[in-house]
């Protein structure tokens, strides 16, 4: 079953590579984050830095775990760990916004996804991604579309990593959009303490990049008919639009000047 989901991962990469730039420039934001924490506010960090910078890391390993899963077929796991993201993602934003939390979250204090969402209801909104996401996570029947696809002759149950670069396209569009949201978040709180004037930039084109990708994965085929239409024909998936060539080169170079710049203080 291993060498199942890394040949559906080959099939993905090929289908999907062209179109994941956005996943690349806002992926590389979440430990840049971090570093600037430890290096820019150092010792003089309050109990909320300190367990934002913490907590940090579970969000972006989430975010890598989601690809990983994603890009190798799992849907449903990449679903359900994409919506312990958006927990973490809560908890923090709810840290910024609400005073003493992130001193009884290290004390110990538990926080349920239904209480975070309704204390960052006033700035944010998570309630919508939680239910869709929700849908997947959980065993209900509601969630069987990702592994099981009706036939003419009954139904397929899919084991392993199955090829469906429709779910998977949505799953990274959501990816994206909430690390985007969480990177605004994070620039709220810190554009001052920091040196991330940059970072709008990278929310421009992350915007744009995120909109030519979720055009593009909403003219998908759906997934069994696109499979049906390459087992029959022996064409691939339908030809993908190249993100403009302008566009593209503006995000490399800023991501390649946020990994190259140093924190501030550093020579």
């Amino acid at each position: 079953m291993l060498a199942e989901a890394d040949r559906v991962g080959n099939k993905l990469h090929a289908a999907l590579d062209p179109q994941l730039l956005v996943l690349f420039v806002l992926g590389g934001m979440l430990p840049n984050a971090s570093t600037r924490i430890n290096a820019e506010i150092g010792s003089a960090q309050d109990e909320t830095d300190n367990a934002i910078f913490i907590l940090n890391s579970r969000i972006t390993t989430g975010c890598v775990a989601t690809y990983v899963l994603a890009m190798r077929g799992l849907v449903t796991d990449s679903a359900a760990t994409l919506r312990h993201v958006l927990e973490s993602v809560g908890l923090a934003i709810a840290m910024m916004h609400t005073e003493g939390l992130a001193e009884r979250w290290r004390q110990g204090r538990q926080y349920s996804p239904r209480e975070v969402r309704a204390l960052i209801k006033p700035f944010v909104d998570l309630q919508p991604m939680y239910k869709v996401l929700s849908k997947y996570a959980h065993a209900n029947a509601s969630g069987q579309t990702l592994y099981r696809t009706d036939t003419d002759r009954g139904y397929v149950v899919t084991y392993s990593g199955s090829y469906q670069p429709k779910h998977v396209a949505a799953t990274l569009g959501a990816l994206a959009e909430i690390e985007l949201l969480y990177l605004r978040e994070l620039y709220g709180r810190y554009h001052e303490r920091l040196s991330i004037e940059a970072w709008p930039l990278m929310f421009e084109l992350a915007d744009r990049l995120i909109r030519t990708f979720q055009d593009w994965a909403d003219a998908l085929p759906d997934d069994w008919l696109a499979l049906r239409e390459q087992y029959a024909t022996g064409r691939g998936l339908m030809n993908a639009p190249v993100i403009d060539p302008e566009l593209r080169r503006q995000a490399v170079e800023a991501l390649d000047q946020l990994k190259h710049r140093p924190p501030a203080g550093e020579n």
